[in-house]
C-alpha cells in the first residue's frame, strides 16, 4: 500500500504534540507582563480573525509569498493586539510582546508530547523503513 510513498510530512501541533495551555492565555500573560491589559475572549477573537487573514494573505507561514515565517507570526500578534487594543495600541511595545512569543513557541516549553504518538512514528518507521518521516 505504501510501496510508491517516500516521504510523510505531520502537522505538529495537535498530531505529535499539544499546546501546555492555549496560546492566547500566554499572549494574554506575556502582554500583562508588559502592562498590557487585554481581555482574554476578545484577543481570541481577534486571533482568529486575523490568523484567517494572514492565511490567506499569506499561505502556509508564508512561505509561497517570501515572507519570513517570523515576519508571519510578529505580523500575526501584531495584529491581534491591534484589533482590541484600538488607541491604545503601542507598536514598540507589541513588537516586544511579539519577540518574546516568537522565542517561546520556538522552544519545547509550551508543548508537550501526546503519548501515543511517539510510538506510532517509531511502528511506521519500522514498518516501512524506506519512507522518510517529517
Amino acid at each position: 500500500m505504501l510501496q510508491n510513498v517516500r516521504l510523510i510530512t505531520f502537522d505538529i501541533v495537535g498530531t505529535i504534540l499539544r499546546f501546555r495551555d492555549p496560546p492566547v492565555a500566554k499572549y494574554v500573560e506575556i502582554a500583562s507582563e508588559h502592562g498590557i491589559k487585554t481581555d482574554f475572549t476578545l484577543l481570541q477573537k481577534s486571533f482568529y480573525r486575523n490568523w484567517k487573514l494572514m492565511d490567506e494573505k499569506h499561505p502556509h507561514f508564508g512561505s509561497t509569498t517570501k515572507i519570513s515565517s517570523m515576519n508571519w507570526w510578529i505580523t500575526l500578534v501584531q495584529e491581534t493586539f491591534k484589533d482590541v487594543l484600538q488607541e491604545n495600541y503601542n507598536e514598540k511595545e507589541i513588537r516586544l510582546v511579539a519577540n518574546k512569543l516568537y522565542g517561546y513557541y520556538h522552544s519545547p516549553k509550551p508543548y508537550i508530547v501526546l503519548e501515543d504518538s511517539i510510538k506510532a512514528l517509531n511502528q511506521l518507521k519500522s514498518d516501512h523503513k524506506h519512507i522518510e518521516i517529517g
